[in-house]
């Protein structure tokens, strides 16, 4: 009797981690539309800070889950649902989604660009599309019997692959844009050369985004093959 009541307090707590892993999933998913629509708002200011500033709040809020599952996976000694080390690992990358699209608002406020490529506001979009794949694995996934909707995961694991795929090619198309658009007659101005780093670095951290979800979508696949 004592073990089945240590088991059934064991799986509630495991299904309690479970639903945290799943609100976390929706701050970052929220993070990653608002990110879209800063990109796809970049020329109205009003807009802008409107996005820049929910993304500084879900950064905020995704820290405080993060540290409520941390304090959630101390009190269980042995979950049901997967090891605590891949859960360490799951919660990292989410983590690093969330503070991928703060470090874009950062990166624009420190180089107040006048204007972003067409190429970024793309990037946008496929994070934006990849948050909702995401956040439909992580639905499947976080579930005390999730084998049973394998084949689906799958699914939403090859997606996310492909997202990334393309996301690769619209950095290399970016970073091409701006060294095309630096060899001018003209000589580049201060202000140009900071455009252009400015510029660089927000390509580079948007398909880093991508990456990230890549990445925790390849350590869901581990748990299937295992």
């Amino acid at each position: 009797m004592a073990w089945t009541i240590r088991r059934l307090l064991g799986n509630s707590k495991d299904e309690k981690l479970m639903q945290l892993f799943l609100s976390l999933t929706s701050t970052v998913l929220s993070g990653m539309e608002s990110l879209k629509l800063l990109l796809e708002d970049y020329g109205r200011k009003d807009q802008r800070d409107i996005s820049c500033f929910e993304i500084e709040r879900l950064e905020q809020e995704g820290d405080a889950l993060v540290a409520q599952i941390i304090k959630q996976l101390g009190e269980i000694s042995i979950t049901s649902w997967i090891g605590h080390e891949m859960v360490l690992r799951l919660v990292h990358l989410m983590d690093q989604v969330l503070d991928g699209s703060f470090g874009i608002v950062r990166t624009l406020k420190i180089y107040q660009l006048d204007e972003i490529n067409n190429d970024m506001v793309l990037l946008g979009r496929v994070i934006a599309e990849d948050g909702v794949e995401l956040n439909a694995m992580m639905k499947l996934f976080c579930q005390p019997r999730w084998q049973k909707h394998t084949e689906q995961i799958r699914l939403r694991i090859e997606k996310i692959s492909r997202l990334e795929h393309q996301a690769d090619e619209l950095r290399a198309q970016g970073l091409q844009a701006l060294w095309q658009s630096g060899k001018d007659d003209q000589p580049l101005t201060q202000r140009d050369m900071a455009m252009l780093k400015g510029s660089d670095e927000m390509v580079k951290a948007l398909e880093t985004i991508t990456d990230n979800v890549h990445h925790l979508a390849t350590t869901i696949h581990q748990n299937l093959t295992a």
